[in-house]
C-alpha cells in the first residue's frame, strides 16, 4: 500500500485499572507510549536524538517518545511495527 500514512493506536489496561496507550505515526515513524494522562506539567527529557521521556517533577514517567521508531525496536520483523 504505497503512499498510505496514518496512525495506529493500541489501548492496554494496566493491573491498577489505568489505561496505557501506544500510538504510532506511520508517516513520520514516531511511536509514543503513554502511561498516564498528563494531569500536571511534565518535562521532556531528551535521552538521545531519538528518545524523549516525559516526566513530572516528582519523577513519575508519563510517556516515552521514540523518533525513528522502526530502527529502535528491531526484532524478527526487521524493525517494522506494522506492515503496510
Amino acid at each position: 500500500m504505497g503512499g498510505y500514512y496514518g496512525y495506529y493506536k493500541v489501548f492496554l489496561t494496566t493491573s491498577g485499572g489505568g489505561n496505557m496507550k501506544f500510538t504510532y505515526d506511520t508517516r513520520h515513524n514516531i511511536a509514543y507510549i503513554r502511561f498516564h494522562e498528563k494531569k500536571e506539567e511534565v518535562e521532556s527529557i531528551k535521552i538521545s536524538d531519538e528518545l524523549v521521556i516525559d516526566m513530572s517533577p516528582d519523577g513519575r514517567i508519563y510517556g516515552i517518545e521514540m523518533l525513528n521508531a522502526n530502527e529502535q525496536i528491531k526484532s524478527e520483523d526487521e524493525g517494522k511495527f506494522f506492515s503496510c
